[in-house]
């Protein structure tokens, strides 16, 4: 038999099993220590009866002694086929030596290792999934033999154990990693959920979800629009602000959620078009003052600030049937600003047309219409503008 023992990284190579012996003061479950094998192995002479040293290759004969040695079934790395003669009493070191002769004997005749003792030839072992497993043993030992970290360690000069200890400090900084990673999402997991009860609220406050968070009227239209800021817009509908309202006007107010471009130019808006844009900002003003209330992170004016009136006029003349040439000279806005603005305001139209269908008016739902096809025509809407 091959002995090894790996909490000590001690290799005693081949030895002959002499005796085993089963122990009874073993703990549950502690498999490996329930025996104890008696093996004659050849040690350092000398050397502790408890802790008996490996005798190491290349060592003058004097410094080594054959000595039976107590194993337990973990340190056994193999076993071999071959069997040697022992005499009934070892106990005399000449006798032990003359064994351990024969042991080397058997070491110069197989360089390789003796043949190991197998399972289902020799022991006539019929369990399948043991097939299996021996045949995976096999695979690892040919790729743990065939690797070439080892030659590299020993070309180098590297010490593999350091390898391996370095290995081992890598892998469980990245398993403290992972459960660190594990804690960060769990905390946002925690704070994502305290921010959808904030937005819960909010959206219970307006009217868009009942007490038992079921989506009402206004919910199901807010679901239809994404191309503005939804809870704005469907106050405005809910509001009645678009019952008065001409598709031309209705159009202009609209450009104030779609319009996101800096501009300082001075606006001057006339009445018509003043009214329904200050209306806008008392409702997105009451909408920001219920998401601070409901303790999310929201700036009143800031949010008020964002729906800008710069494109008012230019979207309402452009649907009174001005030419582009001629709208373009009536703003400091550029070309391409204008048409992103017109094409982005289409959509939101269309968006419109449908939120006012689902909720079943009739009346809204054609002003959309006109108005989004009052906005829909000319250079801006052409798929290429190289005619």
């Amino acid at each position: 038999a091959r002995v090894r023992d790996e909490g000590e990284a001690d290799d005693f190579g081949w030895g002959v099993i002499i005796n085993f012996l089963k122990r009874s003061n073993v703990k549950k479950g502690a498999d490996g220590e329930k025996y104890s094998v008696d093996i004659l192995l050849c040690v350092e002479a000398g050397s502790s009866k408890d802790r008996p040293v490996p005798a190491k290759r290349g060592a003058a004969a004097e410094s080594l002694e054959w000595r039976v040695v107590p194993c337990s079934l973990q340190m056994l790395d193999g076993i071999s086929a071959i069997k040697l003669f022992v005499p009934n009493d070892i106990r005399a070191l000449e006798k032990r030596a003359v064994v351990g002769k024969s042991v080397n004997e058997v070491c110069r005749r197989f360089p390789d290792g003796p043949p190991l003792l197998d399972p289902f030839e020799d022991l006539k072992v019929e369990d399948k999934d043991l097939k299996k497993i021996m045949r995976k043993v096999e695979v690892l030992d040919d790729r743990i033999s065939g690797h070439p970290l080892p030659k590299l360690c020993e070309e180098g000069g590297i010490d593999l154990t350091d390898l391996l200890e370095a290995y081992n400090q890598r892998m469980q900084v990245d398993k403290e990693i992972k459960a660190i990673k594990h804690m960060v999402k769990v905390g946002q997991g925690i704070i994502l959920k305290d921010e959808l009860k904030k937005y819960t609220r909010v959206l219970r406050r307006l009217g868009f979800i009942d007490e038992e968070n079921i989506i009402g009227q206004k919910g199901r239209t807010a679901c239809e629009i994404n191309t503005a800021d939804e809870l704005v817009v469907t106050e405005l509908i809910f509001n009645g602000s678009f019952n008065e309202l001409t598709p031309e006007v209705t159009v202009a107010l609209l450009s104030c959620f779609v319009f996101d471009e800096r501009n300082d130019e001075d606006i001057n808006l006339p009445e018509k078009l003043k009214s329904p844009f200050n209306t806008l900002t008392e409702i997105a003003k009451n909408v920001a003052t219920i998401t601070a209330d409901c303790k999310l992170p929201v700036n009143v004016d800031e949010f008020v600030a964002k729906f800008q009136p710069n494109a008012m006029m230019v979207m309402y003349e452009w649907c009174m049937g001005k030419t582009f040439a001629q709208i373009c000279t009536m703003t400091s806005m550029y070309e391409g600003s204008i048409i992103r603005c017109m094409r982005r305001l289409d959509e939101l139209m269309r968006q419109l047309v449908a939120a006012a269908k689902s909720i079943g008016n009739a009346e809204l739902e054609e002003k959309f219409k006109v108005g989004g096809s009052k906005l829909k025509r000319g250079v801006p809407f052409q798929a290429s503008l190289y005619l």
